[in-house]
């Protein structure tokens, strides 16, 4: 029968298409609805596959009738994406016609197929039509029934962006007895953006809200532990020194800022609790992290030896917050492992150096400089080298340019570095004349030496630049 039917529906799309008149047009019009509008069309493959052939028809009465028929005979993920299609028709009928369908293909056995496509639904929320709520609503009610619920939290594990969030939205209105398992599922998820959006859906009190606010105390993103611990914080459990304790190791110094905060409002003493962890060598990894930099804010001198051990420590990490306690608690002191840092193995230990001696938290000598640039000269490691510059003052920067030039002979290293010095040369905003007269002469002396003019010779323009420091 499912035969019949299409070879009825070819036969009158075939006259159609060959009309040559007005009435032929009309007359195969009409011939070609007659047969959509028969019910007797079977739910087979090829029938279907007509249908969303018509559903892009350039006919409007076609896309109608073919989208209502594909509501009673559709069921595959082609007939699903056509009716999520049709609902930004430009004609009106078509878009009503294609939200009628779509009520009647959400069936429990469609229920794979319609979360598959997803991304469709929820791309027609940026459209700019007011109807689509009603669609995207009436897709969102189907998901929402309770024996759809566990295929609903498995695609919600595999989803990210506004998929998973447009679940997730769902998901929060389910009732009590689901919400273990949201909880679950929302905390752990690998999008930041709906443990994000979960996060601020909970920050209302309540036993579920606060067992999600307790376990986004462990999420990966700083900005998570952060705004979970103060929501916390609105209303201090029970056991508000042991989490106060716990926040105060986090590795993150966002998180430790607001954990001291709170310290401060609670009067917790802070120094017999750093003192009660002793070495730290007990900790674990993370809060070890955290207990060195409360080292750093506590500022006693007594702790030196200990940073000074974390300092020579396998782990970057280690040695990074080693470095920022260090720097905190013995400025005067903090030169060395900064200029061992500086040279470090670690790029992030060496670009943590760099900051603080940007920053002015450490200040270095010339000649350890100097020997921080030799030494990374003997490396070969030109790249350090430009990055260890941009920590100096502008001045500093350019000399150490210059006298850097004439000891790279090969092309590409020295077209580096003259495009380091054109840079340099461009956020040139005060004169020469007011330095010192020995910068003065340092300049004017690399400036001899580079060989920058012979190099230049062709760029008038930042020769110019450059006239001063003859």
């Amino acid at each position: 029968m499912g035969n019949s039917w299409l070879h009825a529906l070819d036969d009158s799309l075939m006259r159609f298409n060959h009309s040559r008149d007005q009435r032929a047009y009309e007359a195969g019009r009409a011939q070609v609805l007659e047969v959509l509008a028969d019910e007797t069309g079977a739910a087979d493959p090829a029938t279907e596959a007509r249908l969303v052939y018509l559903c892009r028809s350039g006919d409007g009465y076609f896309r109608e009738a073919a989208v209502r028929q594909l509501g009673k005979k559709g069921s595959s993920a082609d007939a699903w994406l056509v009716l999520i299609e049709r609902q930004n028709d430009w004609v009106p009928q078509v878009r009503q016609a294609a939200l009628a369908s779509a009520g009647m293909f959400l069936k429990t056995e469609r229920l794979p197929v319609v979360l598959a496509a997803l991304d469709a639904v929820v791309l027609l929320t940026r459209k700019s039509r007011t109807d689509h709520n009603r669609f995207v609503d009436q897709v969102g009610a189907f998901l929402d029934r309770p024996e759809h619920r566990s295929a609903v939290f498995t695609d919600f594990r595999k989803s990210r962006g506004p998929v998973a969030r447009f679940l997730l939205s769902r998901m929060l209105r389910w009732p009590e007895v689901a919400q273990a398992e949201v909880v679950r599922l929302s905390t752990t998820h690998k999008d930041f953006l709906v443990r994000s959006r979960f996060l601020s859906a909970c920050e209302a009190s309540g036993t579920v809200g606060e067992a999600a606010l307790r376990a986004l105390l462990a999420d990966r993103h700083p900005r998570n532990r952060q705004k979970a611990f103060l929501a916390l914080w609105k209303n201090p459990p029970a056991d508000r020194q042991a989490l106060l304790e716990m926040v105060l190791l986090d590795p993150s110094g966002a998180v430790r800022g607001v954990a001291l905060w709170a310290a401060k409002q609670s009067a917790f003493d802070l120094p017999a609790f750093v003192a009660a962890l002793g070495n730290g060598e007990a900790l674990s990894p993370r809060a070890y992290l955290g207990w060195l930099q409360l080292l750093g804010v506590l500022k006693n001198r007594e702790s030196l030896p200990l940073v000074e051990k974390a300092f020579a420590d396998a782990r970057p990490q280690i040695r990074q917050a080693a470095l920022l306690a260090w720097a905190a608690i013995s400025r005067e002191t903090a030169d060395v492992p900064t200029m061992r840092a500086m040279l470090d193995i670690s790029p992030k230990v060496a670009k943590l150096a760099g900051q603080l001696l940007r920053k002015g938290k450490v200040l270095l000598s010339g000649e350890q400089l100097q020997q921080i640039s030799n030494e990374l000269e003997k490396r070969g490691d030109l790249g350090r080298q430009l990055a260890f510059a941009q920590r100096l003052a502008y001045w500093e920067h350019l000399a150490w340019l210059l006298e850097l030039l004439p000891r790279y002979r090969g092309e590409s290293e020295r077209q580096t570095i003259l495009r380091e010095v054109a840079d340099s040369l461009a956020r040139q905003r005060y004169a020469l004349a007011g330095q010192t007269p020995a910068m003065q002469e340092r300049l004017r002396q690399a400036m001899r030496q580079s060989g920058l003019r012979e190099a230049w010779r062709n760029h008038d323009r930042l020769l110019v630049s450059l006239e001063e420091f003859d």
